[in-house]
């Protein structure tokens, strides 16, 4: 069974969308020329992609950033990679995936959906999360017919998952954990020990305080506070001022962390840290505000 955009449907039709796995509210405009991310009552909670009702929604189109380097997300929460960059957390996410064929990786922040369809392309099976809805059907629209079976679409706001006790064999945080305050990120790790398999690992990229466009002011910043005893020292870090070229492409405020504080974090949460190291972004600036050090990678294991 499958809805055309007119208006949001029925009582009944709602009640066949929350039995299929994804709710459309009454009483709100969905016209044929509006775009998914403007019928905003679309909720994804694990729906299959081969969800044939799915078919009924228009693909947004990808954003390219100004720079044309990277894909701007439709929900200005950051920049997805036109094509997945070889940083050796993608690399470890992907030997993860070709050891564990069958198993079950829960990809949060998906964006366009990259990491995603290569882990199905290694035979796993993802929950791919995304806030935006219109992202997570652009990435669905690339799948193949026969492996939409593998994919669950989720739209619901991390932490905040409806994720099965014990089912997930791998987590990637690629590019998210900037964005979530200290109290969000202590409130995952809690919820991920709950989702995770004994065993189970999760793959962690995150924005440092070493970025040369905002090193100079915010680093010493940083290292005031740590000394001072914060917890979370890279909290608030005010976009505007510290990456304005980007700033039309992210929300307001920025978490950015040193291995130190991220390892602690996940070491007092139960999670053994195999490694961590720096991960560079040159090819998304110039030579004069990168200098390797703007990304921290960390993998780390849940053992029960």
């Amino acid at each position: 069974m499958s809805f055309r955009l007119g208006r949001c449907p029925s009582a009944l039709l709602v009640l066949f969308s929350i039995i299929s796995g994804f709710v459309l509210e009454g009483g709100q405009p969905c016209n044929a020329s509006d775009s998914v991310l403007s019928c905003k009552a679309l909720v994804l909670r694990n729906t299959p992609a081969s969800a044939e009702h799915l078919d009924s929604y228009p693909v947004p189109s990808e954003q390219l950033s100004v720079t044309k380097k990277s894909l701007k997300t439709l929900n200005q929460m950051g920049f997805d990679t036109v094509a997945v960059s070889d940083n050796w957390v993608i690399s470890a996410i992907m030997e993860f995936c070709q050891k564990n064929p069958g198993g079950q990786i829960l990809d949060v922040g998906a964006g366009y959906g990259s990491i995603s369809r290569m882990a199905l392309d290694r035979g796993m099976r993802v929950i791919s999360n995304d806030i935006s809805a219109g992202q997570l059907l652009f990435s669905r629209h690339k799948v193949a017919l026969n492996d939409r079976e593998k994919l669950f679409l989720n739209n619901q706001r991390f932490p905040e998952l409806d994720i099965p006790p014990a089912s997930i064999d791998a987590i990637v945080l690629h590019r998210v954990i900037h964005f979530l305050s200290g109290d969000e990120i202590e409130r995952s790790l809690v919820k991920m020990k709950s989702w995770l398999k004994p065993g189970g690992k999760i793959f962690i990229v995150v924005m440092t305080p070493h970025h040369k466009g905002f090193s100079d002011w915010f680093l010493p910043e940083y290292k005031r506070r740590h000394q001072e005893g914060s917890k979370w020292p890279g909290e608030h870090l005010e976009v505007a001022r510290a990456l304005p070229a980007q700033a039309y492409g992210l929300p307001k405020e920025l978490h950015v962390m040193e291995a130190e504080v991220l390892t602690k974090a996940l070491q007092n949460h139960g999670y053994k840290v195999e490694k961590s190291d720096y991960i560079s972004m040159a090819r998304f600036g110039v030579e004069t505000n990168r200098d390797g050090r703007e990304a921290l990678g960390v993998i780390a294991v849940f053992s029960d």
